[in-house]
This record gives C-alpha cells, structure tokens and sequence, in this order.
C-alpha cells in the first residue's frame, strides 16, 4: 500500500460556492502532486564539509579517495609471523624461530614479512627458546591493504541522504568534503496562534529533507500582503500556512492567483481538504492549513515530494510491515495514516482524524489511495519512516 495508486476524478465539495475554486471539486493528491514537480530540477549542487552535510541529499557519489588502509594492519593484539612458517605447529609440534616475532598492538601495520597475527598464547617463549606453538592462516587477524575500501569505491551513492554513520566512515578514510543539493524552502505564517505552532512542524519536516528554511511570518492576511511575500524571490518551495480556509480574512489562493498561477484551492486529502497549491514562476507554492495536522498532512504529500525532486533523492527511508489493526478510509479522499513500529508489525495509531499527540508517537506514515477502503488486519503494507 504506503502510496496506492490515486483515483484521478475530482471529488466534490460540499456544499462549497467560492470563485477561488473554480471547478468546485478538490482535486486528487495526484495531480496536485504531479503537476507541482513537472518542471523541478534538482538545485545546484555545492561543495560542504561532510562533518556539517549530515541529512543532506549527495550530488555525488561519496567515494573513497584513496585504498583504506592503506598498508595492512593488526585487527588485534598478538605476533605478527609469516603464516607460511606456522604450518602444522601446535603445543605438541612447535615450530622453534631464531628470533621472537614482532608483537603488533590493534591498528598497527603490520611489519614487512609477515601476513598474520597470532594470538598472545600462539608463541611460546619458554627455557630461553622462541617457540610458534600455533597455526596461522595467511591474512589471518589482519586487514588487508584496501581491505576496508578500494581506491574509488562508492561508500554512498549519489541521491541518498548522508548519514552520521556515513560521516564518520567517510572522516575515518580521510574523505573531507562532499557535494550535496540544499533546497532553499519559505515557510510564511500567517498571524494565528495554530499556524504558528503549524510553522515548527513543516520547518522540522523541511529541515529533515535536506532544506534550508527562511521562516517569514505576516501580520497581515490580506492578499497584497501575502502576494508580496510569494515575489520576493530566493525561495525554490514555499509552504503557506493558514489563510486557506472559507472565511473573509482567507485570502492565500487569492495571493496566489494574483503572484503567479492558482492549480488548486482544494485537495482531496484528509487531513487538509483546504489546501491548496500552484506556481510563482517556476517555483511551486504549498498553501498549508493554520491547523497542525492539516499543515502536517500536506507537507508530507505535496511538500515533500517537491523536496525530493529539488535535491535530486532518490529514496525514502522506508518500513514493511504487517497491519496490526483494520486500517478503514473514505473512499473519495486521500488519507493520513500513522503508525508506530511494534516489531514486524506496523501500528496504526490515527487514521485522517490525526491529533498532536499522534503525530508525536508516529514512527512512520502512509496515505491510503481515494479508491481504497484500507486495508485488513494483518495485511502488508510499506510506510515512510518520519
């Protein structure tokens, strides 16, 4: 399931008159979303430390600039010995050496002439003599030159989001800078107690999805004012939240027309029947319900697809798993599921009607498809990972 395929007509809405949408149907989660990406191209790519790129898309592949390590080293403490001359020794069939080998502690290179470590009790130095009282295979407690990585080898590829574990590797084979795509994204709040509590969640969204944020709040609602802030420029997605609704003081989709192109002033998702989206120039414009959940809602699908298609990522991060409960939907409507991961078993916690304290228990999240009535108990289903 996660994302099914959408039922392409447009849903009614009811009861609704307003000019600002002119068919009067909220359009499908899949149009909105595939007519916002149909002229993205991923962001110019820009050179950054990789210590401070972690979460950020890769423009390139992350590669090893050099064999790692470089020259063979003791993956534990022991005596370094030439495996050959270690063949069939043991406590009751010493090898007796001249001379005691060199002792390598964990890391050290290990010296010219040998290709293995034995083991503290492997050598026996008893009486005066130096005795191999142990049998070593050739490579045997040792790493080999380019063993951990070859010169060249991709350790991520490009399109994927850097990792903390990918820094450290990436630090530890002496790889210092990469290259990443950052989109620029404009959260404009709009003044309401709800939208503001709304601009955290789609920033912490945004900033996960390896953007940068410009949060502007307004003071005022009224169309001018918001049109100014979608001109400004220097944005490649802006999300607006509040101001999408029915009342005299509604006025984004208006904005919107007026600064560019309305697509949309209605989406067939639950939450968020009032969103809306369009286009300033080329860049595409998200127009977010005041209310958390809403605004959270058409983050995750209009938002962030964008987002993918501006870095250049090639995937999410995602979670299998079977349904523990009945996951029921409205057919007509595109609908938020989310979940916590119990184990193989994914939880759904709210299905549409989501709550603050859902979305801070929520592990992963799924939509279920207009023409879907969910899914059975015990069903598999696939969800991105928040």
């Amino acid at each position: 399931m996660g994302r099914v395929q959408e039922d392409e007509r447009a849903q009614p809405v009811p009861g609704h008159t307003s000019n600002a949408r002119r068919s009067g149907t909220l359009m499908p989660v899949a149009e909105a979303e595939q007519r916002l990406v149909a002229g993205l191209r991923p962001v110019t790519a820009q050179a950054a430390a990789v210590g401070n790129a972690i979460g950020r898309v890769l423009a390139e592949p992350l590669c090893c600039d050099a064999a790692f390590p470089a020259k063979a080293i003791a993956l534990r403490e022991g005596w370094a010995v030439a495996s050959d001359i270690t063949v069939g020794a043991s406590a009751y069939s010493p090898v007796l050496v001249a001379q005691e080998p060199e002792w390598v502690e964990t890391g050290q290179i290990i010296p010219a002439g040998s290709d293995a470590v034995l083991s503290s009790d492997g050598v026996s130095l008893d009486h005066g003599m130096v005795a191999i009282v142990a049998a070593a295979a050739p490579g045997e407690g040792v790493r080999r030159a380019g063993e951990d990585a070859g010169r060249g080898a991709t350790l991520r590829a490009a399109g994927e989001r850097l990792r903390a574990t990918d820094v450290a590797v990436a630090q530890a084979v002496g790889v210092g800078q990469v290259a990443i795509r950052t989109a620029r994204a404009r959260i404009v709040t709009l003044r309401d107690c709800d939208a503001d509590m709304s601009g955290g969640l789609v920033a912490a969204i945004a900033e996960a999805s390896s953007a940068s944020v410009e949060r502007l709040n307004l003071r005022s609602r009224d169309a001018a004012s918001i049109a100014g802030a979608l001109t400004q420029g220097g944005a490649d997605l802006i999300v607006v939240i509040g101001g999408t609704g029915l009342g005299r003081d509604d006025h984004a989709a208006e904005a919107l027309a007026r600064a560019g192109s309305l697509m949309a002033h209605g989406i067939a998702l639950r939450p968020g029947e009032t969103s809306g989206c369009g286009l300033v120039g080329a860049t595409p414009v998200i127009l977010a319900p005041g209310r958390p959940e809403a605004a959270f809602a058409a983050t995750l699908v209009l938002a962030l697809p964008c987002l993918d298609q501006l870095t250049g990522g090639s995937r999410r991060l995602s979670v299998s798993g079977r349904v523990s409960r009945k996951i029921t939907s409205t057919v007509g409507l595109t609908e938020l599921v989310l979940l916590r991961i119990a184990g193989p078993d994914l939880e759904p916690i709210a299905v549409a009607d989501v709550t603050l304290a859902a979305i801070a228990r929520a592990e992963a999240w799924l939509t279920v498809a207009p023409d879907s009535e969910g899914c059975a108990a015990g069903e598999t289903v696939t969800a991105f990972v928040l």
